[in-house]
């Protein structure tokens, strides 16, 4: 990972922003099912997407 991207890496699975971006990504689409199935356990999901990002393992 590059200098730069190390500095602004945090800022892209900061929780806030994890959550700012589902509800982007979902608005228009809540009554899709994998969108409803991802909102069913947000929280959760996105604190496994966080630690994933974090980690550098998110597939």
């Amino acid at each position: 990972m590059g200098k730069i991207y190390k500095n602004f890496y945090p800022q892209i699975y900061d929780l806030l922003n994890l959550w700012q971006a589902f509800g982007k990504a979902s608005k228009g689409r809540r009554g899709h099912p994998s969108i409803a199935a991802f909102e069913y356990n947000l929280k959760k999901k996105l604190i496994e997407t966080e630690n994933d990002l974090k980690n550098e393992t998110y597939e």
